[in-house]
């Protein structure tokens, strides 16, 4: 299996790095880092995440953050789409 990281999710992840960093850069470099090694999981494990809101996506909810990665399984690829924190509201 491959993960590939949309143009959104990197969009995602460098706007909660964007916002953490001002008032704790270390916080920040260690969100990333623990999203980044979840997605990794995904590798092992493609179907941990639990089924999406929206149909023919997967949820992973990163744990002790309150961010969601939003992703699909097409084929032999893991599509990571969106990430998300908890309280946002969701597109249509």
């Amino acid at each position: 299996m491959k993960i590939r990281i949309s143009k959104s999710a990197v969009i995602d992840l460098q706007q909660i790095e964007d916002y953490i960093q001002p008032s704790n850069p270390a916080a920040a470099a260690r969100t990333v880092l623990r999203v980044l090694d979840a997605i990794k999981y995904l590798l092992t494990y493609p179907t941990m995440g639990r089924l999406g809101r929206v149909a023919k996506t997967r949820e992973l909810i990163i744990s002790s953050t309150p961010f969601i990665v939003i992703y699909q399984i097409r084929g032999s690829i893991i599509v990571v789409l969106r990430i998300f924190h908890a309280s946002r509201k969701w597109p249509k």
